[in-house]
């Protein structure tokens, strides 16, 4: 197990591929049931977003759905479990990590941001922004494996499914 988590690592430092992980169901639900609960402790100590059961099923469709009918599509579907964990895994580790950079923007609002941002919120800001490019990153880094494609190709599906969540998690606000 700790071996794994290491290679999750590696896999977010560009140094593995979903392929290096290990093809095991249990892991993936493991991985999943961790995302789930970190995700739904985040949201609770953040402030729960409306939604909130609707949001984390929307989040796990977007992990789990992609993957299914692109895989299937080019008939790569053996790789679904060791692709499904790297997006897993790596969603942990980032959520992990965005929890602290999260709690320096609270109290920040359009209304009060207008009267001026704190250092501390401005730093949330900016390790927020960072994580989210880098974990652009590491997906793009997953699909380009995963399918064996162009970086090009990943990276224009990685913005693409980013945009397309972003739009439908938008909508239920």
């Amino acid at each position: 197990m700790t071996r794994s988590f290491i290679q999750l690592g590696l896999l977010c430092l560009l140094r593995q591929g979903p392929q290096d992980l290990p093809h095991s169901t249990r892991w993936l639900l493991q991985l999943l049931g961790l995302l789930l609960c970190v995700q739904a402790l985040a949201a609770a100590t953040l402030g729960a977003p409306q939604n909130l059961p609707l949001r984390l099923l929307l989040s796990f469709a977007f992990l789990l759905g992609p993957a299914w009918l692109l895989l299937g599509m080019l008939d790569l579907r053996a790789r679904y479990v060791q692709t499904v964990s790297a997006f897993a895994g790596a969603g942990l580790l980032f959520s992990l990590l965005a929890v602290p950079a999260a709690l320096l923007l609270r109290g920040l609002s359009p209304e009060s941001a207008e009267q001026g941002v704190t250092a501390g919120q401005a730093l949330g800001v900016w390790l927020l922004l960072g994580m989210t490019v880098w974990k652009l990153v590491v997906d793009s880094h997953i699909w380009r494996h995963a399918l064996g494609c162009p970086a090009p190709v990943a990276i224009g599906l990685t913005l693409a499914l980013f945009l397309i969540e972003l739009i439908v998690v938008r909508q239920l606000s």
